[in-house]
């Protein structure tokens, strides 16, 4: 007992007692058993009042049922009764929701004692139980909330899903399952499934067999993954591609439990992948296009990535460069060539880091139509020489990932180009000996009528007569009147002075003439300068002439240095028109060139005694469509068998002291018109005729 006292030491007991014998000893038993009287009530009302105060452990009650039934209900405390058994009292009640025991007096303390620890022991118990039974009404509403939260997810997700027991009964299924594919009536004969819901192959005309069912497949414990199949019924008449992915449900008994399956709208997907799969073979084909012109092309074309490395190289390149060039190189760039690169003067090295890929690649520079020249000893000319581009390959945010290079050998034209420098170094000399020619022709006729000119004015008949008259007059200033009236020498006077005048007047028309010839030399010489300052002056100096005043004019400058009248040279231009639009002075010069070429010809002739006829030249001119058709024949040498082009040639001559420009000259104005020349002869001494179709501009004849 001594252990149980000390174990309900702690307890706290509400006494009810009696005013029967020994009542008043109940507390200090209590005591002595070790427990703690809290507070002890003389009724039923005092001791539900006072339970409700101090909260006991235990209530003991002596005789009073009423107040036993009171705390044990309403307060829910464990109550032991004091009873005697006599008649008149109370029998113990029936079995109560609260805990409740009895001792029969008179007792013992350990009757007492082991009632208490009872009462106590079944308050803990019950206690306990309370709380296990709140918890798991706890647990059982979280769960519920869960379950709650659950079924709000499992029926808003996009998935569908399905799962049956292992007979097919269905066992649940979600809203997306709905929305993917229809509401069926359940249907546990899995060979109607398919007919059922509208389940297809892919081919969207073969409904899915049994055996690729992946729900039938989890129900018979295999799982499958991303199984496609094509869903089309009345509710989804458009129909739509399924993915679907199966697993097994286990039994905790036997270990199979049925079959669920989460599957998911795909269609988007695949008209994506269809989409996809198009455009993929589009740029297949684009690919397969740009691979063929650029392996078609003659230009060089290297990729390479950030390192150097050659990503594409295609045929042109291989062909420029030559295939042991990339041979050598193993694919990539390499900081020290194997071939030596050059500026194009051959000697001056360029650096490596100055060529356009390395710019590309390691700087992000642009290079356009840099020219290199690639030096090769086994080359016939040393080397190549290449144009050669370059950019860099960026990243979407502007980072250097590669870069690329297009080049193409220009070899042969830089070549060329080097052989029209040094033509044209040889050509502007046969210009200036052309320019000088032509100037030469026309100094001549300058000089010659600056002679006439000095001729006339150093030795004047007609001043000398002048001043004869004014002497004779003199002597007469007094009697001029009489001397001019009456004297025989002074009626000589008036007739000599209007003759004198007369020789004046014709004297003056020559030298007008003379002068106006010189004038227009003078011009032409201007002309001739002005026209060869820039190849595009000629048609730009386009304008209307008289065809025959300029035939004539050509003539004129020909025959004052040369011929002084001794060739009889007769101009027919009945079949051509008034005028004509060309380049005055040009048009000019091929005529004096072409003109003087028969007068040189004709005294040749007439200087080896071999000219038996009157010397003459024909010139004679006519139209036949956009040309202008030009004749000059002469009768003087002519020539034999020969390559009559030779005439033409810069420098070509039969004469001591000619030039050989004049017909080359002529020769390049009428071919630059887009006609022709030609020079005939029935052979030496039988004279000779140039042939001249010169092209003109539309419209240029009047």
């Amino acid at each position: 007992m001594g252990g149980n006292k000390n174990a309900m030491t702690n307890a706290r007991i509400l006494v009810v007692r009696s005013d029967g014998p020994g009542a008043e000893g109940l507390e200090q038993r209590l005591r002595g058993l070790g427990y703690n009287v809290c507070s002890v009530a003389a009724s039923t009302a005092e001791a539900v009042e006072k339970a409700a105060e101090t909260a006991p452990d235990a209530a003991l009650i002596d005789l009073d049922l009423e107040a036993a039934e009171g705390i044990g209900s309403e307060l829910d405390i464990p109550v032991v009764c004091l009873t005697d058994g006599a008649e008149g009292n109370p029998s113990p009640p029936s079995p109560t929701a609260y805990p409740l025991g009895y001792v029969l007096k008179p007792f013992d303390e350990r009757q007492l004692s082991l009632s208490l620890m009872t009462a106590l022991s079944l308050r803990e118990r019950e206690s306990r139980h309370r709380e296990t039974r709140s918890r798991l009404e706890r647990e059982i509403d979280e769960m519920r909330d869960q379950v709650d939260v659950m079924n709000v997810i499992f029926n808003s997700m996009e998935e569908g899903v399905i799962a049956t027991d292992r007979n097919g009964r269905r066992l649940t299924f979600n809203s997306g399952a709905v929305r993917i594919g229809g509401m069926r009536e359940p249907n546990d004969n899995i060979a109607e499934w398919a007919a059922l819901h509208g389940v297809y192959r892919l081919d969207k005309e073969t409904l899915l067999p049994v055996d690729e069912n992946p729900l039938v497949l989890a129900m018979r414990g295999q799982a499958t993954d991303g199984v496609e199949v094509f869903v089309r019924n009345e509710q989804k008449p458009q129909g739509a591609y399924v993915s679907v992915t199966g697993r097994p449900l286990k039994d905790m008994h036997d270990g199979q439990g049925g079959g669920l399956v989460v599957f998911r709208d795909v269609t988007s997907r695949k008209a994506t992948e269809s989409r996809l799969e198009q455009t993929i073979g589009e740029l297949r084909e684009q690919r397969e296009l740009l691979q063929t012109i650029l392996d078609s092309i003659h230009e060089g074309i290297i990729v390479s990535d950030d390192s150097g490395e050659f990503l594409y190289v295609n045929p042109g390149a291989k062909k420029i460069l030559d295939q042991e060039y990339f041979v050598r190189r193993q694919g990539k760039w390499s900081e020290k060539p194997a071939d030596v690169y050059y500026y194009p003067d051959r000697v001056t090295p360029i650096k490596n880091e100055d060529l356009p890929l390395p710019r590309a690649i390691f700087n992000g520079e642009a290079t356009d139509d840099m020219r290199i020249f690639v030096r090769r000893p086994s080359h016939p000319n040393g080397g190549i020489f290449i144009w050669a581009s370059a950019r860099p390959l960026l990243d979407e945010i502007g980072g250097i990932r590669g870069g690329v290079i297009i080049f193409r050998d220009v070899t042969h034209r830089v070549l060329a180009e080097e052989a029209l420098t040094r033509a044209f170094a040889q050509g502007r000399l046969e210009v200036v000996d052309t320019i000088l020619h032509n100037i030469g022709n026309a100094i001549n006729s300058v000089t010659t009528g600056t002679e006439t000119l000095y001729r006339n004015l150093t030795d004047d008949q007609l001043v000398r007569r002048l001043r004869a008259l004014a002497d004779a007059i003199e002597p007469h200033a007094d009697d001029w009147i009489d001397y001019i009236e009456n004297d025989p020498q002074g009626q000589k006077v008036m007739p000599f002075i209007i003759a004198l005048a007369e020789d004046f007047v014709r004297r003056n028309r020559g030298l007008v003439r003379t002068v106006k010839r010189v004038r227009d030399r003078a011009q032409h010489i201007a002309d001739i300068v002005r026209t060869q300052k820039s190849p595009g002056a000629s048609m730009m100096s386009l304008k209307e002439v008289n065809l025959r005043d300029a035939l004539s004019d050509a003539v004129n400058v020909v025959r004052d240095p040369l011929d002084n009248g001794s060739i009889r040279i007769d101009v027919d231009c009945a079949e051509a028109p008034d005028e004509i639009r060309t380049q005055e002075s040009q048009f000019h010069q091929m005529m004096v060139n072409v003109i003087k070429n028969s007068v040189q010809a004709i005294h040749e002739l007439a200087g080896s005694d071999g000219l038996e006829e009157e010397p003459r030249i024909r010139i004679r001119a006519g139209i036949e469509g956009e040309f202008l058709n030009l004749e000059v024949s002469d009768n003087g040498i002519g020539f034999g068998d020969k390559d009559t082009r030779m005439f033409f040639a810069a420098g070509y001559t039969t004469k001591e002291s000619g030039a050989g420009l004049g017909l080359h000259s002529a020769a390049n104005f009428v071919v630059g018109s887009g006609g022709w020349i030609e020079l005939l002869s029935d052979g030496a001494g039988k004279g000779a005729t140039t042939r001249i179709k010169l092209r003109l501009p539309a419209g240029s004849t009047t």
